[in-house]
């Protein structure tokens, strides 16, 4: 790996210094939308993209420089009035191992509005929120043991303040949805240890019996995620994003049982593990 993250003591987690997010892309499908009323949207992709980049969720970490990539299928939107209700869908990733689907968002909005950080409800702004917080988490808790926590907690938060709102179509599922990953200690734990390996793999002057021992810890706290963890979308997203390292360094360093049984765990990939073995 060729970058490395500071972790800082926890103090005043909403600090607005730096964003998280070094880059934003955000996209609309608009094919649904009659042409009289796209001119309305225009600024949408800007306003939010705006605010990514400049809202700082938490002080306690530097230099994140997490992407993101949006894009909004616009479904519905009243035909007359400075601010309207939007009906969409939202698609948040990373093209790499996170991404969410959020179906049922529905948001008021007028033209070139100027969203700014608050813990309280904001139609818009909080399902911005919920997913950074998201993005987030799932990045600290590669450099830190379950250290996504604080993050994925709020994200729990704002879920509970949209199930309350006059837009509560979808937060029941989103609620229940960051509610699973703070569960997910195991599979958490696991994937810490997993990046904690490649960097001892990566760096130098590691000794090989520290690398192999790292690899080992981390083959071993993964036998120990349920089933039912592997199940999920964030994990099984997890897996298709880094089978192919991890087959690797499993054949690398001669761990060919690990890499056997590893088919199994996880089975969306087998033929990419099973590609290893034969090697």
């Amino acid at each position: 790996m060729n970058k490395f993250k500071k972790i800082l003591p926890f103090l005043g987690i909403f600090s607005f210094i730096l964003s998280q997010f070094s880059f934003v892309e955000v996209e609309m499908d608009l094919t649904q939308i009659r042409e009289s009323e796209k001119q309305f949207l225009k600024s949408l992709p800007e306003d939010i993209k705006s605010y990514y980049e400049n809202v700082m969720y938490s002080s306690d970490v530097e230099d994140l420089e997490l992407e993101i990539y949006l894009k909004l299928i616009v479904e519905t939107i009243p035909r007359t009035g400075n601010e309207r209700t939007v009906t969409t869908q939202i698609l948040f990733t990373n093209y790499i191992d996170q991404t969410y689907y959020a179906r049922n968002v529905s948001f008021n909005y007028s033209s070139g509005v100027n969203l700014t950080y608050s813990t309280n409800y904001h139609s818009l702004r909080s399902i911005l929120d919920y997913y950074g917080f998201l993005f987030v988490g799932s990045e600290i808790d590669i450099w830190a043991e379950l250290g996504g926590e604080i993050y994925f907690s709020i994200a729990d938060d704002v879920a509970s303040l949209g199930q309350g709102s006059n837009f509560k179509d979808g937060w029941d599922n989103r609620k229940q949805f960051i509610e699973n990953i703070i569960e997910f200690k195991e599979f958490r734990k696991s994937k810490f240890l997993f990046f904690r390996a490649l960097d001892y793999i990566y760096l130098e002057n590691i000794e090989l019996k520290n690398q192999l021992n790292a690899l080992t810890e981390f083959y071993n706290s993964s036998i120990q995620v349920p089933d039912y963890m592997l199940e999920s979308k964030y994990v099984r997203n997890f897996y298709k994003a880094y089978c192919e390292e991890i087959a690797k360094n499993f054949h690398n360093f001669n761990l060919i049982n690990e890499l056997q049984e590893f088919q199994f765990l996880d089975s969306e990939n087998k033929s990419i593990y099973q590609k290893y073995i034969i090697e």
